[in-house]
């Protein structure tokens, strides 16, 4: 027991790990003469097929679909709705295949991982579509991105929800809007993702697969009122942190869970990654923006000294057992723009860093200010004027 526990009295870094680890298993960087590198005037003549992903939940959206089909009907565009109340990936890229008719290529469950429910792989969408118009909130554009197969698509996001951020056209200005956008008024908003992977407590990727996020990834307390003992590795510096979590968010997600927990507002298309710890436990601990490029370790040092070394972690433990651990042997859980992912038990790591894939989103022309989007959103406008 000696021996194996004296490995973590001392610092550990995973810089080996990332100096060892290659690009992403999906090779989605866009091609560099990708037809839409150039593309600046009528749009209408470059789209031939469009994929609309609505949100069924929201109250105008059937209206929303209506109006939007006969826009591009009126335009010779070809357009396939998918809007399900609850949707898979599987479920979505079958769709998909059986309304195009296109052959699907399978993978074995343990590819997945922990995610069985994700069996196909294979369409590529830049062969499919040549835009994608997301109906809803921000929430659908992040929960078509956590489903898609194919996000080099340009995306144009419609809201027809209460707020949106990410969403910068109305359902109310929407025809208005997409006569602009497809006469060619419009511009590219490149935004970056987050890409994560889980290491086993002998930093060993526990699955065949990386994980992306457009807005933040957080860790957290599995319980509440629990503290979360944590160790943030920055580069070669590592930082003992311990609060309710902490979160790492993309300037596009600096708006969103970020931002509530006191991090900065970051304009959304800067190269840069976000670390907002959540009600630390010291109050000098701060929100820290770091290059996109940086490589970030988030492990659950929870009872750490206590860890035998030879000894896996468990996998899967009951709600109750959950409700009696303490603090030293607690996991964290992982959640990935909202969706949980899994819990991370003591020793584990996550391993985060800036993807090299962008995000392309389509909006109506270069006046339309980020800051300005912000300021309409966080009532700005409505603070009272200075009295001379």
């Amino acid at each position: 027991m000696p021996e194996n526990t004296a490995k973590y009295d001392q610092e550990i870094l995973f810089t080996d790990y990332a100096k060892t680890q290659e690009s992403t298993l999906f090779p989605l960087d866009p091609p560099a003469n990708s037809r839409y590198s150039g593309l600046s005037q009528d749009l209408s003549q470059a789209i031939r097929r469009v994929f609309i992903y609505a949100n069924p939940s929201k109250p105008k959206t059937s209206t929303c679909l209506k109006e939007m089909i006969g826009i591009l009907k009126k335009l010779g565009i070809e357009s396939l709705v998918y809007s399900e109340f609850k949707p898979s990936r599987a479920h979505l890229i079958e769709y998909i295949a059986q309304a195009l008719n296109i052959p699907l290529q399978a993978k074995s469950q343990e590819y997945y991982g922990e995610h069985p429910e994700e069996p196909f792989v294979g369409l590529n969408g830049q062969e499919i579509f040549d835009l994608v118009i997301t109906v809803g909130g921000d929430g659908t554009v992040l929960k078509y991105l956590s489903y898609s197969p194919f996000r080099e698509v340009p995306i144009l996001p419609v809201n027809t929800g209460s707020l949106g951020y990410i969403t910068s056209i109305s359902f109310h200005n929407m025809a208005e809007s997409m006569a602009g956008i497809f006469s060619g008024a419009f511009v590219y908003s490149p935004r970056i993702l987050l890409k994560a992977r889980l290491l086993d407590s002998y930093q060993n990727p526990k699955h065949y697969r990386d994980y992306f996020a457009l807005n933040e990834i957080a860790i957290s307390s599995c319980r509440a009122g629990l503290l979360a003992d944590m160790e943030l590795q920055v580069g070669n510096s590592s930082i003992p942190l311990q609060g309710d979590g902490i979160i790492v968010a993309t300037p596009t997600g600096s708006t969103a869970y970020s931002l509530a927990a006191g991090g900065p507002i970051v304009d959304a298309e800067m190269e840069a990654l976000i670390i907002t710890p959540v009600s630390p436990f010291s109050l000098a601990t701060r929100p820290v923006v770091t290059p996109s490029s940086m490589q970030l370790f988030v492990r659950n040092a929870a009872g750490l000294k206590n860890v035998v070394h030879e000894q896996a972690p468990p996998t899967t433990r009951s709600p109750k057992e959950l409700h009696e651990l303490d603090s030293s042997e607690a996991p964290l859980s992982i959640a990935i723009d909202g969706w949980a992912l899994g819990l991370l038990y003591p020793g584990e790591s996550l391993y985060i860093t800036g993807s090299s894939e962008r995000i392309q989103f389509l909006a109506t022309s270069h006046n339309n200010s980020y800051f300005e989007n912000i300021r309409t959103k966080l009532g700005w406008h409505n603070v009272a004027p200075r009295r001379p």
